[in-house]
């Protein structure tokens, strides 16, 4: 899939572009986020956010394998094919 049959969605090459540095800033966000998580969790004895750190954590897995991407296009082959 490439930038040029983004029709149905309403895209095109310039949303593709915004959409990739929006992705570069979710992903260090999310880095940061992922850290003080996992911070908080050392100092505090009973884990209170160990639900947090592992939602963070998927999230950044799916970021950083570019996983929402291939998970959409197979859903888009899958129903509309």
């Amino acid at each position: 899939m490439d930038c040029t049959d983004d029709t149905t969605r309403g895209g095109g090459l310039l949303c593709h572009v915004i959409f990739m540095g929006m992705r570069d800033t979710i992903l260090h966000i999310l880095k940061l986020v992922v850290a003080v998580l996992v911070g908080i969790e050392v100092s505090y004895p009973p884990n209170p956010y160990k639900e947090y750190l592992i939602v963070g954590l998927i999230s950044l897995i799916i970021l950083k394998n570019n996983l929402d991407v291939k998970i959409q296009e197979v859903l888009e082959k899958w129903l509309w094919k």
